[in-house]
């Protein structure tokens, strides 16, 4: 069997990270999905979803599956605050 890509995605309930975890998702890629708040409008197709504020750091750093999550991740998508335009500058 095919190593299928791991990819975690914040901001996976909001206007562009609930699209992209729909298309990871059907093109067969295991999503983990991270958000303050659910999709508004159906539910995620992610293999998990987490209600989690990643700006506060001890709200995620002591939670142990999110922890393993990270070893596990291929590629992070940071779609968060993405709609509203700030998004963080590239890291080369």
């Amino acid at each position: 069997m095919a190593y299928l890509p791991h990819i975690l995605v914040t901001g996976a309930g909001g206007f562009i990270g609930h699209p992209l975890v729909k298309r990871l998702v059907e093109t067969g890629h295991v999503v983990r999905a991270v958000d303050l708040k659910l999709p508004d409008y159906q539910p995620s197709p992610a293999q998990s979803f987490e209600l989690l504020d990643l700006r506060r750091v001890l709200d995620w750093i002591p939670q142990i599956p999110l922890e393993r999550g990270l070893e596990i991740t291929d590629h992070w998508v940071h779609a968060q605050l993405a709609a509203q335009g700030r998004v963080p500058e590239r890291i080369a």
